[in-house]
């Protein structure tokens, strides 16, 4: 019984990979790119992604896994700048 359990987790954790590199690839599409915003710069414009529900679940659930994976003892997140304002406190919570 209990490799079987361990089977389980694996599968899970195997799915959940899955959906969260699905759910990136589907992000990495929704932005669009500026070339010479200012000279050498691109701009990527992510307004699409902020401006669908389903989009901006999908960039906390990638961004909260990737803030897990890197970093892993994390105990506090300072939201700084415009960005920040934005994201920091969802990612918080």
């Amino acid at each position: 019984m209990f490799g079987k359990f361990d089977r389980k987790d694996q599968i899970i954790s195997a799915l959940s990979k899955c959906f969260y590199q699905y759910q990136c690839n589907i992000l990495k599409k929704q932005i669009t790119y500026h070339k010479d915003f200012k000279p050498g710069v691109v701009f990527q414009d992510l307004s699409n992604i902020l401006q669908d529900p389903l989009y901006f679940q999908y960039l906390i659930t990638c961004m909260t896994h990737l803030v897990n994976l890197k970093f892993s003892n994390i105990t506090k997140i300072a939201g700084l700048g415009s960005r920040g304002f934005i994201y920091g406190p969802i990612l918080a919570d």
